[in-house]
């Protein structure tokens, strides 16, 4: 058993300062893709602002909202109840439930793409997480804090890259032209 922490509450610079969670592609927002995918977790939580969705989710925010991954992460934490958690980025529209159980079955996992590691595409031990990110101490740099729980770094091997995330206009595109298929 695990829970899945999105983060959902970054700012979208580079892409226009949209609000990820609510880009559609395929017919879903990307927050909905990545919630669907989670198929195998106990709660859902999702640090950013709240939104529509199509399963139950617990929302929470980092205080002030928009300080980074590290305290979003932290404050995602708190509601966080299973040994086991997903820490994901929200702009994951290609994220699968078998690359979900690959990273739980491997935790502390992170997929590994064009070498170099996918840190909100890991899963973690929820206490050893939490601790990492309260140890923090000002660090922002989410690689510097879940490095140092020396996670496995996992290729993957399925098809689809799960890893995938939607950072610019060009990558909403890419996206968008392979849901298609």
């Amino acid at each position: 058993m695990y829970d899945a922490l999105i983060l959902a509450g970054g700012s979208g610079r580079r892409l226009g300062g949209v609000d990820k969670a609510a880009v559609v592609v395929g017919e879903l927002s990307m927050l909905d893709r990545v919630l669907l995918a989670c198929t195998g977790a106990a709660q859902r939580v999702v640090v950013g602002p709240s939104h529509p969705t199509s399963l139950p989710v617990a929302w929470t925010r980092e205080d002030p909202p928009g300080r980074g991954p590290v305290p979003a992460a932290e404050a995602g934490l708190a509601l966080v109840t299973a040994d086991l958690v997903l820490l994901l980025a929200v702009d994951l529209p290609f994220f699968t439930a078998e690359c979900a159980e690959l990273l739980i079955s491997r935790a502390p996992a992170v997929i590994v793409a064009e070498g170099r590691p996918q840190w909100l595409c890991g899963a973690w031990p929820s206490a050893e997480l939490l601790q990492a990110v309260r140890a923090a101490g000002g660090e922002q740099r989410l690689g510097v804090v879940l490095g140092s729980l020396a996670p496995a770094q996992v290729t993957w091997q399925g098809s689809g890259r799960p890893w995938e995330d939607c950072d610019t206009e060009q990558d909403l595109l890419r996206a968008r032209s392979h849901s298609q298929l």
